[in-house]
């Protein structure tokens, strides 16, 4: 969450103060490891920002199959139904001259199944930009996320090109996300991205599979979306997805790690929509 809130700064304009969104997305069945054992997931997002601050929560929803046939669990119950996040950041960026910005993010979250204790992780970046010509521009900087079992110090690289035509195309490419994009008009746009997600969770009291535990996510997601904006307010977003290179690994409740799996490549979908008041 860092790394992308910091990285879309850069290719951002200001617009008004309070906006809302809310997506939807869904992730076909995969297994684990080649077995029989799987799952597929349903998520929803909705977020609230006002001037420089958003609030957010997110929950996915997890269809099992065949859960004899898992590599973790009690091959009975689900491992896990839901898992949720709450999340509050600030993030902004200002020009100190016609070359060179300036940017940062900073936040909390907490992600959990179901208890909250021990979940909270913090989450601090910013940087410079420096515009190399009307089209292009870069930015760097560093980005610092924290949590009871995990530490990470990440550099913050980007470059944009043509961004805010009305037409034509521009690209932003940096980490963990890209994305390659045509206008069509003002209206229409469609655009080719792909990021790197990362997620940490605190499983339940009674988990059947960590009890007290973490539960670890990563994988890359490919998308290609059609974007219609009808008017400066309303912003909708659509279409398919590819996730590859997911690992799911667990920790006990002193961070330590336990086992780890990887799970198969699948296709997905997302819809998403927002209003800016």
């Amino acid at each position: 969450m860092l790394l992308a809130a910091t990285v879309a700064l850069g290719g951002q304009d200001g617009g008004c103060p309070v906006s809302i969104s809310v997506e939807t997305g869904i992730v076909s069945d995969a297994d684990y490891d080649d077995r029989e054992g799987g799952f597929s997931v349903l998520q929803a997002d909705v977020s609230m920002t006002y001037d420089i601050l958003r609030l957010s929560y997110g929950v996915r929803s997890y269809d099992w199959n065949d859960r004899t046939g898992l590599p973790f669990g009690n091959g009975v119950d689900d491992p896990w139904d839901q898992l949720h996040e709450i999340e509050l950041s600030a993030h902004d960026r200002g020009r100190i001259n016609s070359e060179w910005g300036w940017f940062y993010v900073a936040g909390v979250s907490a992600a959990y199944e179901e208890e909250m204790d021990d979940s909270l992780g913090m989450f601090v970046g910013g940087g410079a930009s420096y515009a190399l010509s009307d089209a292009w521009a870069v930015q760097m900087g560093v980005g610092v996320a924290g949590h009871k079992i995990r530490w990470a110090v990440v550099p913050i690289l980007g470059v944009m090109w043509n961004q805010g035509v009305e037409q034509g195309f521009s690209a932003r490419i940096g980490f963990p996300e890209a994305e390659l994009v045509y206008r069509f008009d003002p209206q229409w746009a469609v655009h080719l991205a792909g990021r790197v997600e990362y997620d940490l969770w605190r499983l339940a009291d009674d988990s059947t599979v960590r009890s007290k535990g973490y539960l670890e996510e990563s994988g890359i997601r490919v998308g290609l979306y059609g974007d219609w904006t009808p008017t400066k307010e309303l912003f909708v977003r659509f279409g398919p997805e590819f996730i590859f290179a997911r690992e799911t690994t667990f920790y006990n409740s002193d961070g330590d790690e336990q086992n780890s799996y990887n799970s198969g490549a699948t296709v997905g979908g997302s819809f998403s929509i927002g209003y800016h008041f």
